[in-house]
């Protein structure tokens, strides 16, 4: 996917490649964040119960109020998975969707 983004002109910035030993991590990521007009999150079936991930997803959105998202391998997210609910409501709150994740929310208290 880097490389057809790469070839159709877009200037593409991936943690694991663009990151440098010693670099601080959570600095570099922000710092890409703020100077980036579009965000595209590929999200696998693992990193979407990862608290971290769904951290950078949050943050992404603070930065970039309209995200495109493709989903790697057809993720599917479990609308049962506690996990899932939570970082989802979280995900809705920081885009004001604040009735949506009202109901994330509630659903993440009856599941944990």
């Amino acid at each position: 996917m880097r490389c057809h983004l790469r070839a159709a002109g877009a200037h593409v910035w991936l943690d694991q490649l663009e990151i440098k030993p010693g670099q601080r991590w959570d600095r570099a990521e922000e710092d890409a964040l703020a100077s980036r007009p579009v965000l595209l999150v590929v999200l696998s079936p693992a990193s979407v119960n990862s608290t971290n991930v769904m951290d950078e997803v949050s943050l992404g959105l603070r930065k970039h109020h309209e995200a495109i998202a493709k989903y790697k391998k057809s993720v599917d997210l479990d609308p049962n998975n506690a996990v899932v609910c939570n970082n989802w409501g979280s995900a809705l709150k920081e885009l004001g969707r604040n009735s949506e994740a009202e109901r994330k929310f509630s659903k993440y208290r009856e599941l944990h």
